[in-house]
């Protein structure tokens, strides 16, 4: 029985049980995947940072920025298939499908549910109550992945285990550069310097072309202009960080909780409608690439820095 052969089978023993309970669980099972992606945890990370625990924030968005590169990297270097692609007896839920894009190695879901949870969890690593559930989460949600054939066991297994590579390192980081203007302008020199060679990567590398009855399996096209997309979301958002930490310095803390939950809300809608909207208003002006480009800039600099920004000027006001 060779590696793949298994894995497959893993998913196929899977598959009968969903067929034997009729999908029972499949909703369920698509509700754990989705608290390992954006925009729940997204929204979550912009709460904590606008609105509960900035440090906690910044340790959670590096954390989900550095997984986000790496998981891009690792995707389109490797390119293997999804399980239905590798084994057409692998059929997932109709449902799955919306959130099971791109190439399958590593799991998207995995490493979103470890950066996110795993941040959580890593932070406050000394409250059991913390971590144990934050583990247990991260573990149901890989598991759903194989659950709903959207994932082999490699997939989600490698995700884990470069997340925790990520959350520990990312805090040791962190820990490196705090306090210190020149360790801080270094890291993103070389944030800047990785999104552009990883970008670049996307765009010269060769990718493999299989047809089957005359068809290709899998077109890379829109996945990788949608990957070149998140990166520069990445590198707004660091960004942002970077220019806030320096010239901001927002403290949320100082303003009362009434009001904290108030600009929490507000931030989050327009973040929304940022995300929503204003490709209306930009495929007018630029092509669709270069409108969903624009977008995934602002909304990442609008979180990390213009937000913050108000915050700041809300908080001068109060005191």
């Amino acid at each position: 029985m060779t590696w793949m052969s298994w894995q497959i089978d893993y998913l196929l023993l899977l598959q009968n049980f969903r067929d034997i309970t009729h999908g029972i669980f499949d909703n369920f099972f698509m509700f754990l995947s989705d608290i390992g992606i954006a925009p729940f945890t997204l929204m979550v990370m912009c709460a904590i940072y606008w609105g509960v625990n900035k440090k906690l924030g910044i340790y959670m968005i590096y954390c989900s920025c550095f997984s986000y590169l790496m998981n891009i990297f690792l995707k389109f270097s490797f390119c293997i298939y999804r399980p239905w692609i590798l084994d057409t007896r692998v059929q997932p839920p109709a449902i799955a499908f919306d959130t099971a894009l791109g190439y399958s190695f590593p799991s998207g879901h995995t490493s979103g549910a470890v950066s996110f949870w795993g941040s959580i969890g890593m932070y406050f690593k000394n409250k059991k109550r913390v971590v144990i559930p934050c583990l247990l989460i991260i573990l149901l949600i890989m598991f759903s992945r194989n659950y709903l054939g959207v994932h082999t066991p490699q997939d989600v297994t490698v995700s884990f285990i470069v997340g925790i590579f990520i959350i520990y390192y990312v805090q040791k980081l962190l820990q490196y550069i705090e306090g210190s203007e020149k360790r801080k302008n270094i890291l993103m020199l070389c944030i800047t310097i990785a999104c552009v060679l990883l970008a670049s990567y996307l765009l010269l590398k060769s990718y493999p072309v299989d047809y089957k009855d005359g068809v290709i399996v899998y077109d890379v096209t829109s996945e990788k202009y949608s990957a070149i997309a998140r990166i520069i979301n990445v590198f707004a958002i660091l960004l942002g960080c970077f220019l806030e930490t320096k010239f901001i310095n927002f403290n949320p803390l100082s303003i009362n909780l009434f009001k904290r939950i108030i600009i929490v809300i507000i931030g989050l809608i327009i973040a929304f409608s940022i995300n929503h909207y204003s490709y209306h208003f930009l495929e007018d002006i630029v092509n669709s690439q270069t409108a969903h480009y624009i977008i995934n800039f602002v909304l990442g600099f609008f979180i990390t820095f213009i937000y913050p920004c108000f915050i700041k000027l809300i908080s001068s006001k109060s005191n």
